[in-house]
């Protein structure tokens, strides 16, 4: 929105006409009816496609095929087998708690 003073100097500077362009609440919408100028565009002449014919062999192959080059790949390495567990019964108790129950045992005995 322009200030009615400042779009009244601008048309007063170029001899313009004052075109009274209010909005609802009495602002001045816009400049541009005042500052417009009709320009000609240039005709638009359009291009001829320009076509190269190879003679070459047809391959059957595209371009991305002939020119990979596979990466040189490392032997493949087997992991060692790992040791077979024993088959002991499950008495359902972790061995930080059988550890920490000997340690604590032997420690108040000593005591």
């Amino acid at each position: 929105m322009y200030d009615k003073k400042v779009y009244e100097s601008v048309c007063k500077n170029e001899n313009r006409e004052i075109e009274n362009l209010y909005d609802e609440n009495g602002q001045i919408q816009s400049t541009y009816r005042a500052d417009y100028t009709v320009k000609e565009l240039p005709e638009r002449i359009p291009r001829k496609k320009q076509t190269t014919v190879l003679n070459l062999p047809f391959e059957g192959i595209s371009t991305y095929m002939r020119d990979y080059q596979a990466p040189e790949m490392m032997p493949l390495v087997k992991r060692p087998k790992e040791p077979e567990r024993t088959k002991l019964p499950f008495e359902g108790v972790s061995t930080y708690t059988l550890d920490f129950s000997v340690k604590a045992w032997e420690y108040f005995r000593k005591t």
